[in-house]
């Protein structure tokens, strides 16, 4: 039991280092994963806070939880690259747009969120010989950050008459060219929305989501009022 918990800890540290251990890897080396879609997850701050033990009292909108390449209907692939560091100084010209976009919601530096997303998810990514547009870490957060402000998540909806702390059916979240998934957990009579995921091929082009495709969601009920914080 000891050795465990020494091991357990051990692999937090490294997390927390932006280090992609091996200990923490799936599998240790080097993965070439099959990925048959990529999720763009993105976090209503209010909504997602309400639900976890965080807080978004500077963030009034849509955030960037991850870029996820994926596989139908299992969770992964994860950690793909155990000798891909994560490397901090590489973001310097795109730090201030990630702490607005891309922040961690609990406080503190977001750096160790960055890490461990670029660690669990980027590594697989540019190793995916189907996904040739990300090459690199600063592909990887490049690109979520350009997927994330062509969506431009706010506008489209308060385009559309649905503005936060307000209450709606869920068919007027559908504004978009192709349907994200929505998940919302349940509150009283009402559910409240915090995280939606938008699929994309390898190729990153939008297409419609499909909720087989996921090994694990929350998925927004239809027959049930949304509350949008």
């Amino acid at each position: 039991m000891e050795k465990l918990f020494l091991l357990i800890l051990a692999c937090l540290l490294s997390l927390s280092n932006g280090d992609c251990n091996t200990c923490c890897a799936k599998s240790a080396g080097i993965a070439r994963p099959q990925i048959d879609y990529v999720q763009l997850t993105v976090q209503n701050a209010k909504g997602y806070c309400n639900l976890h033990n965080c807080d978004a009292s500077n963030f009034n909108g849509w955030t960037i939880h991850g870029l996820w390449p994926s596989q139908k209907g299992q969770m992964g692939p994860n950690s793909c690259n155990s000798s891909a560091h994560f490397d901090e100084s590489a973001l310097t010209d795109l730090t201030q747009k990630m702490n607005q976009e891309w922040p961690t919601l609990y406080g503190g530096d977001s750096t160790s969120f960055w890490s461990h997303e670029w660690c669990k998810h980027g590594t697989c990514a540019m190793n995916a010989p189907s996904m040739t547009t990300i090459d690199s870490m600063i592909a990887y957060f490049t690109t979520a950050l350009t997927m994330f402000e062509t969506l431009n998540i706010d506008s489209s909806l308060s385009s559309a008459g649905v503005t936060h702390s307000n209450e709606y059916n869920l068919a007027k979240f559908n504004v978009f060219d192709k349907l994200p998934a929505f998940e919302c957990t349940r509150k009283g009579d009402s559910q409240v929305l915090f995280q939606a995921r938008f699929c994309f091929t390898t190729d990153l082009e939008a297409v419609d989501c499909d909720m087989d495709w996921f090994a694990s969601i929350q998925p927004c009920d239809e027959s049930i009022v949304v509350n949008y914080l």
